[in-house]
């Protein structure tokens, strides 16, 4: 079992985690889900935000607590690099490498996104994605991403026509993603993501541990998280919102504590 979709701090002004918080409570969540049964163990994927910063500490603190380690990163994804103005928009992609050849053309991208294309984020294009294709698997990403923004719009020919496009390039590697919050977008992206799924015959991807997009770990930190968003979008408002458990800035994202309580219904479910 892995977690795949994931911030820490070196996510600037999206994430508070550090890192090894996360790697230990993680590795504690997930054992305890699957009993380490058929030698199972945990798995982690930190896609920070256009970067891979934090690989390095992380790929330490996984070999320090017996996590298995996945390389990846969200990615900032447009029609084209080469239009830099405001009508030029990006969306998520998450991406991972599945061997060494996925690693190195990973950090190609990353490279390439950050010294040659940046536009207000380091971008690359489908072109792009294709010339380093090899090696890697993509998810579709959360409300940001283009599978999920043609299905807000109500424009589900669009969205088939995107799955169908990177699953002409990836196949079996390419997943939609579901995303187990309780927002309402959300909940009804999720059955549309289920169903276009069956319907074009498309694995999807989600995650037991209640949230696959946890930008917060603990109660404690959410306060601060709700400082970084209004920064970030500025949004001043936000930080006078209740110090709840349950976060509701960017749908409801539950605290560490509240998903140990609610390990024994979620077994039940899956």
């Amino acid at each position: 079992m892995a977690k795949i979709h994931i911030h820490t701090k070196y996510s600037l002004l999206d994430s508070i985690i550090e890192p090894e918080e996360l790697v230990k409570k993680v590795n504690i969540l997930i054992n305890i889900l699957i009993k380490e049964q058929d030698g199972d163990k945990a798995a982690l994927c930190v896609t920070e935000h256009g970067n891979v910063y934090s690989n390095v500490e992380v790929y330490k603190l996984c070999k320090k607590y017996g996590v298995k380690y996945l390389y990846g990163c969200e990615m900032y994804i447009c029609e084209d690099v080469n239009i830099k103005d405001k009508s030029s928009k990006y969306n998520h992609l998450v991406v991972i490498a599945k061997n060494e050849t996925g690693r190195l053309n990973l950090n190609k991208l990353i490279s390439e996104s950050c010294k040659y294309k940046y536009y207000g984020k380091p971008r690359i294009d489908f072109n792009l994605l294709n010339k380093y294709k090899d090696g890697l698997v993509i998810l579709s990403a959360c409300m940001a991403g283009e599978v999920q923004r043609a299905l807000m719009a109500n424009d589900k020919k669009l969205a088939k026509n995107i799955i169908k496009k990177y699953v002409n390039m990836f196949g079996d590697d390419y997943y939609l993603e579901y995303q187990s919050h309780s927002e309402p977008t959300q909940q009804s992206l999720n059955r549309q993501i289920v169903d276009l799924a069956n319907e074009l015959n498309v694995k999807y991807a989600t995650n037991i541990l209640v949230v696959i997009l946890s930008l917060i770990v603990g109660v404690a930190g959410t306060g601060v998280y709700y400082v970084l968003f209004s920064i970030e979008f500025n949004a001043i408002n936000i930080v006078c919102m209740p110090l709840m458990g349950l976060a509701t800035a960017v749908g409801s994202m539950v605290g560490y504590d509240k998903v140990i309580q609610t390990i024994e219904q979620l077994k039940n479910k899956f």
